[in-house]
């Protein structure tokens, strides 16, 4: 009997112990204050800050941190999938541990944000961004048809972050270049040659995606003409200076007259970046004041004496704040001495004949973009203002404009005595600009088309033609020179050099009105130069 009582306390002692390991919480209710629930939990996901953003096309590693509820590394193994912009899924591998988890070798190739949901075996969720966006691209180079064209490219993000050691394809199929692969170098520049055989587009191709664009452009382009519905020298000179400058802290103001007073300014306009405005001597003509003002010009070189520019004007820009210079001498030697001072001094002078103008003008955009001044000189004798300036600039070589009958022997012997001479000179003045193009011509150039009638000789009707030198101060802006020719048609010396140098010649435009370069001769130069 007693046995049996002890059989069955033995029972009831293993049926109470399997109950309480049943029930949760019987046996842990005592110590649940020492356990931490929160660790190990995965809680949230932080992409590294370097992967946080990429560019289309890539193909990268996402590097981000796990974490617990208590902030703490998470460790432990992750499931996971992306999604793109468009929604779609794609399911991913996760490595990694110790809070340090990646998803190798994922191609990016939309637009937009990527979104990353991870979870663990608990079903404890966390979620991340990538942001994808275009690349910036900066491109050096200019293909041209039929050249073979130098290209450099840098490719990074919006953040500034290069794309190093990535393969590029440049695919000029379009151009018919064909293409190839390139790999950038760990700045995330590359660089490519190029000969293109027609106008169009080379795409620059990373991952599958066009993330940039060369325009391949013809090697002659005919520029519009400026200046068509100009009916004077005052018209024209806004619309030129309208065509290639926004704003001037400076301009240079010449009478609308004449042409001699300012022929010599051109490497003036060049140094502190100043269209050149033509006015009526006596009143400054409502149009140009406009102008002066919409440039927001802070200073006017006024070039002449008060018989030029009358001090009516002067004391009219000076209303407006606008501080004024008058640049004048007793003659035009020096006057063009006192322009010379302002450029500056140069290993190399020009001097033209003081009543040259088309030799000083047609030199004008060359010596601006050297540099150098122009100084004038009469036939037979050196004038003393011209000697004195020249030992002030000291150069180490003085060009004559134009043959001995233009500036003789005897001034050329006299400047042998103190610097290294040489002469340029034709025939007329387009055979001694033909050979200022053969010496000075020497890569591409946009080139302006301009009225030859610049002294009063050649002014049959009204005032000389102020184009040449308006043109010449553009041309001088934007690394271009002038060619002058007459109204209807085109000297032997002037066809020769145009198809002499057409190679260099990237565009062409007429400078003025159809009353000093007709339309069929404009048609008639751009067939001459195209190529």
């Amino acid at each position: 009997m007693a046995a049996k009582k002890k059989k069955s306390l033995a029972l009831a002692v293993c049926l109470f112990v399997l109950l309480v390991t049943l029930i949760p919480g019987t046996v842990r209710a005592a110590d649940d204050d020492d356990v931490d629930w929160n660790k190990g939990v995965l809680a949230y996901l932080v992409v590294d800050a370097g992967d946080a953003q990429t560019v289309i096309g890539s193909a990268d590693t996402i590097h981000f941190r796990l974490y617990d509820l208590n902030g703490d590394p998470y460790s432990g193994s992750v499931s996971g999938y992306i999604t793109d912009p468009d929604d779609e899924v794609t399911y991913v591998s996760i490595s990694g541990g110790q809070g340090n988890y990646s998803i190798a070798n994922f191609n990016f190739d939309k637009l937009g944000s990527y979104s990353i949901f991870l979870w663990d075996q608990y079903d404890n969720y966390a979620g991340g961004t990538v942001k994808v966006v275009e690349p910036v691209i900066t491109l050096t180079g200019k293909p041209v048809v039929h050249s073979e064209s130098k290209v450099s490219v840098k490719i990074a993000d919006p953040d500034g972050r290069v794309l190093a050691r990535q393969s590029i394809t440049v695919d000029g199929t379009e151009v018919g270049a064909g293409s190839s692969s390139y790999t950038t170098l760990f700045d995330g520049t590359f660089t490519f040659t190029i000969t293109p055989k027609k106008p169009g587009t080379v795409s620059i191709i990373y991952g599958g995606h066009v993330v940039g664009t060369v325009e391949v452009v013809p090697a002659y382009t005919p520029g519009s003409r400026i200046g068509a519905q100009a009916a004077d020298n005052m018209q024209l000179s806004v619309a030129v200076a309208q065509s290639g400058w926004t704003k001037a802290s400076t301009v240079i103001l010449t009478r609308d007259d004449v042409v001699a007073d300012a022929m010599v300014a051109v490497p003036l306009s060049k140094k502190y970046d100043a269209p050149i405005l033509m006015t009526p001597s006596q009143r400054l003509s409502n149009e140009v004041l406009h102008e002066i003002l919409n440039l927001g010009a802070e200073t006017v070189y006024m070039i002449g004496g008060t018989g030029a520019i009358s001090p009516e004007i002067e004391n009219e820009l000076q209303t407006f704040g606008i501080t004024t210079y008058r640049l004048a001498g007793a003659n035009r030697y020096d006057t063009a001495a006192q322009i010379a001072e302002l450029v500056g001094p140069s290993e190399r002078v020009y001097l033209a004949y003081g009543y040259g103008e088309p030799d000083a003008i047609a030199v004008s955009a060359f010596a601006a973009a050297q540099g150098a001044a122009i100084l004038l000189t009469d036939t037979h004798s050196l004038p003393e203002e011209t000697q004195s300036r020249l030992k002030q600039i000291s150069p180490g070589e003085v060009v004559l404009l134009g043959g001995t009958g233009i500036i003789s022997s005897a001034v050329e012997t006299q400047l042998s005595g103190q610097y290294a001479v040489k002469r340029w000179g034709g025939a007329d003045r387009y055979g001694t600009q033909q050979i200022i193009f053969q010496n000075l011509l020497t890569q591409e150039t946009p080139l302006y088309i301009a009225s030859s009638s610049v002294s009063p000789q050649d002014a049959v009707q009204g005032n000389p033609k102020g184009d040449a030198l308006l043109a010449a101060a553009l041309a001088a802006k934007v690394g271009g020179c002038v060619m002058s020719v007459p109204q209807s048609s085109l000297p032997a010396a002037v066809s020769y050099s145009l198809l002499y140098n057409k190679g260099y010649i990237s565009e062409a435009t007429v400078v003025g009105n159809s009353e000093s370069v007709q339309t069929t001769l404009e048609y008639q130069i751009h067939e001459l130069v195209k190529h």
